[in-house]
């Protein structure tokens, strides 16, 4: 009986994606993957979101596949590949915050941002801290993550992962891991603890060049 419920299932979720692909042609017109905006995969007529769950999400992978394939995506591709040549490091950099904005504008890691009248009070450890609440309560917050580290015994303070200009490279504040990163991207961003670094190379192997690093918002660029 189990078996036959499930055949039923898989196929009531074909005969869902078969009417969604016979839909009309007019759904998809002006789209560069078969429907919507081309924005995401959800959009196309391949993709019934009610039955992705019985049919694995093959109707996504479908979709995003039709997309990539598109003539329009192939063009863009093509494009892309000399685009931004010739940006001098403002326009760059102008390019990094718009299309990473929640990487340059917002610092990660450490404490995370609690809501309207709740504050830490006291860090207790490298992943607690003793918080008070709105209402005049208190609690303790215990994170998956370190947000702290020991200063000195049994006194801790929050990681900080702002950067700004140190000798000839950057540092950064209060780190849970001790990094180093140079003036320049060929010098190689290393951590100091573990002894790994990682430089940047062009397709021949060598590292790649550029001018000095800049501290930008809560990223050096």
């Amino acid at each position: 009986m189990g078996g036959r419920w499930r055949l039923l299932l898989r196929c009531m979720a074909y005969s869902l994606a078969g009417l969604a692909v016979c839909a009309p042609a007019a759904a998809a017109e002006g789209s560069p993957a078969l429907g919507g905006t081309g924005g995401s995969p959800l959009e196309s007529p391949l993709v019934v979101p009610e039955a992705q769950s019985l049919l694995g999400g093959q109707g996504l992978s479908e979709a995003e596949e039709a997309r990539r394939a598109s003539p329009e995506a192939a063009v863009a591709r093509q494009e892309s590949q000399s685009k931004f040549e010739g940006l001098g490091a403002g326009e760059a950099s102008k390019l990094a915050g718009e299309v990473f904005p929640g990487v340059v504008d917002h610092l990660a890691g450490g404490p995370p941002q609690l809501p309207e009248g709740q504050r830490i009070t006291d860090f207790i450890g490298a992943n607690a801290a003793q918080v008070s609440l709105a209402q005049g309560g208190h609690a303790v917050m215990e994170s998956m993550g370190p947000i702290a580290t020991e200063s000195s015994p049994g006194k801790w303070v929050p990681i900080d992962l702002s950067v700004s200009e140190a000798g000839g490279g950057f540092q950064v504040a209060n780190p849970a891991v001790g990094v180093g990163i140079p003036k320049r991207l060929q010098d190689g961003v290393s951590l100091a603890d573990s002894g790994v670094s990682l430089t940047p190379v062009d397709a021949s192997g060598a590292a790649v060049g550029g001018g000095e690093g800049g501290v930008d918002g809560s990223v050096v660029f």
